[in-house]
C-alpha cells in the first residue's frame, strides 16, 4: 500500500488537509470510509477539514502517511497540528516532479519584479497583480478564469493555451522558468471522466475526457455517431444502455456524471435541428389544456419551415388568444371572427408598438387561414396597423471610433468590428462559423440569414488582420464565437451587453443599439459615393425601397444640395436694397 503525503491546501475559501498519493484502489476504499473525506478535481487529491477532530480520525484509520517536510518551521508545525490557528501560507516550494502518477504541483513562481506574479499550484495558475486594466482584460479571457475575492487573486486552468497567453501577453516567466512551466503542465494528470447530457429528444451526448478505452467501447455501439463540430459522441436514449455505460466506467475507474435530467435550453434548441424537441419545449411553456391546439398550430409552422424565433413569437401570441377565449368561456371549436376582433381591439388599447400589434394580427391570421383553413381573415372594423416610417439612428465616424476604443477584449472587439465593417446583424455575428470565412478570397459568407437568404461580404484588410489575430488567440471550433457552454454560439444578450457597456464608457447617446452599427455602415458607404444597388446587396435587402431609407439620413448628401433661394440674387446684408427683378 502506498504512503499518503499529508499537506495543507487552500480549497474553496478554506484551509483543508490534503491527502496526496499515486492511484491505489485499496487506499481509496479506506479513505472513503472517512465521512469527512472529499475528492478535489482542482488539486487531484482527497481532502478533509483542517481541524483536530478530522486529523485524529485520519490517524486512527491506520492509513500509512507522512507529513510533507518543509524548510519553514511554522509551516511544519501547522501541518503537524491542524487544530491550531491557521497561519499564512508559505512561499511556494521548489518544483518537484513526483513519480508514480502523484500530484505534479509545480509551485513555480515568476521572479521578475513586475506587476504580475503567477504560481502554478494544483493544476491551476494563481495570478497576483496590481490592478492593470489591460492585464485584467487578458486574464478574464483565459480558460476557466475567475476572481477569488478572499485571496484577492485570479485563478485559471493550468493548460498550455493559458500559459502561452500569459507568457506572450504579460511575460511573467523567464526563459528557463518558461521551459520548466511547460514540462510541468504536460505532466499534470487529468482524471478520466464522462459527462452524459441531453442532445436531442431521443439521444444523449457523451463528453468523454482522457478516457480512450471508453471511446473504443462507444465505437462498438449501434446507432452511435460522432459530432465533430461539438466533439461529442451521440448515443440513443436507452435506460439499459445507460446502465451498461455506467458499469463500464466503474470497471475502468472513469468518473461518470449523469446530467441527462437537465433539459436543453431555448438557445441550445435554436441551434439544433431537432424540430420535435423544439416544439415540445414551446408547448410545455403553456397550460396543458392548450396543448392540442398549439401542437396543430406549430405542426403547420414546422411544415412551412418558419424560423424558430418566428415560431416562438407566433405560438406565444396565439396562446394568449387561447387564454382570452378560456377566460371568457369561449370554446376552442366555437371561435368566431367576432372573438378575434374583440381580442385584437383589447390588445390595441394596451401600450404596445404598432409592430407588436402587427405580429398579433399575423399570428391569428396564420391560424385562421392555414391551420383551420377558413380563408382570408377579414375584420370589419379593424385593419392592420399602419407601418411607421421611422428613420434609422446613425452614428458619426467619430462616435464609432470612440465606441471601439473602449473595447479592450479581442473577442469583443472582433464581434463589434464585424457589425460595422460588414453591416452584419447580431444573429449573423453569433452564428458565424469558422469555415464561413475565406481568407484567400477575402470573403465572408452569411448563411440562411433573415428571410432564409445567403449573401457574400467583402473581407477588408483591417478586418482580415483582426480575425487572424483572434483565430490565433482563441482557436475557435465550429462556431467562430463560442459562448460559455462548449459547442454552442455566443448568446445574443451577451453581445448586446458588450455594446451597452462600451457605449456608456464612450458617453454616447443612450438610444443607440447594436443594430445601429449596421445602419451606420450603410449610411457611411452611401456618403462615400457607393452605388445604392451595391449597398442593397451587401445588406441583403430583398427590396431596394428598404435600402433607399438611408438616403433620408445622409447629412453629407443633403449638404451638397443647393437651396433654390441661392439663385435669386438677393442682398443678404441689406434686404431693403433688393430690386424687383420680376
Amino acid at each position: 500500500m502506498n504512503t499518503v503525503l499529508v499537506r495543507k491546501i487552500f480549497h474553496r475559501g478554506e484551509n483543508r488537509i490534503g491527502l496526496f498519493f499515486p492511484y491505489d484502489q485499496g487506499l481509496i476504499a479506506q479513505i472513503k470510509k472517512l465521512k469527512e473525506a472529499r475528492y478535489s478535481q482542482t488539486y487531484h487529491c482527497w481532502h478533509m477539514p483542517y481541524d483536530k477532530k478530522s486529523y485524529e480520525k485520519f490517524k486512527k484509520s491506520g492509513i500509512p502517511y507522512k507529513i510533507e517536510q518543509t524548510s519553514d518551521r511554522r509551516t511544519r508545525e501547522a501541518a503537524m497540528n491542524p487544530d491550531k490557528t491557521p497561519i499564512a501560507a508559505p512561499a511556494a516550494p521548489p518544483p518537484v516532479k513526483e513519480k508514480d502518477g502523484g500530484n505534479p504541483e509545480a509551485g513555480i513562481v515568476s521572479t521578475k519584479k513586475r506587476k504580475t506574479d503567477v504560481t502554478l499550484q494544483g493544476g491551476k495558475f494563481i495570478i497576483a497583480l496590481a490592478y492593470d486594466k489591460e492585464a485584467v482584460a487578458i486574464i478574464k479571457g483565459l480558460k476557466g478564469s475567475y476572481w477569488n475575492s478572499k485571496e484577492r487573486k485570479w485563478i485559471c486552468k493550468a493548460c498550455p493555451k493559458n500559459a502561452k497567453i500569459l507568457q506572450h501577453s504579460l511575460t511573467v516567466w523567464s526563459n528557463p522558468q518558461w521551459d520548466e512551466i511547460q514540462s510541468f503542465i504536460n505532466a499534470i494528470p487529468f482524471s478520466p471522466s464522462v459527462n452524459v447530457i441531453n442532445y436531442k429528444e431521443d439521444y444523449l451526448a457523451l463528453d468523454i475526457k482522457n478516457a480512450m478505452p471508453l471511446i473504443d467501447f462507444v465505437k462498438n455501439l449501434t446507432h452511435r455517431e460522432y459530432i465533430s463540430r461539438e466533439k461529442l459522441w451521440v448515443i440513443p436514449k436507452d435506460e439499459a444502455l445507460m446502465h451498461q455505460l455506467k458499469a463500464k466506467c466503474r470497471a475502468m475507474n472513469i468518473r461518470f456524471f449523469n446530467h441527462s435530467n437537465i433539459p436543453l435550453t431555448y438557445s441550445q434548441l435554436l441551434v439544433k435541428d431537432d424540430w420535435h424537441a423544439f416544439q415540445k419545449y414551446l408547448v410545455k411553456r403553456f397550460p396543458k389544456g392548450y396543448a392540442a391546439m398549439l401542437n396543430k398550430y406549430i405542426d403547420k409552422m414546422v411544415l412551412e419551415r418558419f424560423s424558430k424565433n418566428t415560431m416562438s413569437n407566433y405560438a406565444n401570441y396565439f396562446a394568449r388568444f387561447l387564454e382570452y377565449c378560456d377566460n371568457n368561456g369561449i370554446g376552442f371549436q366555437d371561435i368566431a371572427i367576432d372573438n378575434i376582433e374583440q381580442f385584437l381591439t383589447g390588445v390595441a388599447h394596451r401600450d404596445i408598438t404598432p409592430r407588436t400589434l402587427t405580429v398579433y394580427y399575423s399570428a391569428l391570421q396564420f391560424w385562421y387561414a392555414k391551420v383551420v383553413q377558413r380563408g382570408k381573415l377579414e375584420l370589419s372594423g379593424l385593419i392592420r396597423p399602419r407601418k411607421q416610417s421611422l428613420l434609422p439612428k446613425v452614428m458619426s465616424s467619430g462616435e464609432v471610433r470612440r465606441l471601439f476604443t473602449q473595447l479592450k477584449n479581442l473577442k469583443h472587439q472582433t464581434m463589434l468590428y464585424l457589425a460595422y465593417a460588414n453591416g452584419m446583424r447580431n444573429g449573423e455575428i453569433i452564428h458565424l462559423r469558422r469555415h464561413d470565412i475565406h481568407y484567400e478570397r477575402d470573403e465572408i459568407r452569411i448563411n440562411k440569414s433573415k428571410g432564409a437568404k445567403d449573401r457574400v461580404l467583402n473581407l477588408s484588410p483591417l478586418m482580415k488582420k483582426v480575425l487572424l489575430r483572434y483565430m490565433e488567440k482563441y482557436e475557435p471550433g465550429f462556431w467562430m464565437f463560442e459562448g460559455q457552454k462548449k459547442g454552442y454560439p455566443y448568446s445574443a444578450s451577451s453581445i448586446d451587453t458588450i455594446f451597452k457597456r462600451a457605449k456608456q464608457k464612450a458617453g454616447l447617446n443612450d438610444r443607440y443599439r447594436l443594430h445601429d452599427l449596421r445602419h451606420s455602415f450603410a449610411t457611411h458607404l452611401l456618403e462615400k459615393g457607393t452605388d445604392i444597388r451595391i449597398i442593397q446587396e451587401l445588406l441583403g435587402h430583398r427590396d431596394i425601397k428598404t435600402t433607399l431609407i438611408y438616403t433620408h439620413v445622409s447629412n453629407k448628401m443633403k449638404k451638397n444640395v443647393q437651396s433654390p433661394i441661392e439663385d435669386l440674387g438677393l442682398n443678404e446684408d441689406n434686404p431693403d436694397k433688393n430690386e424687383d427683378l420680376s
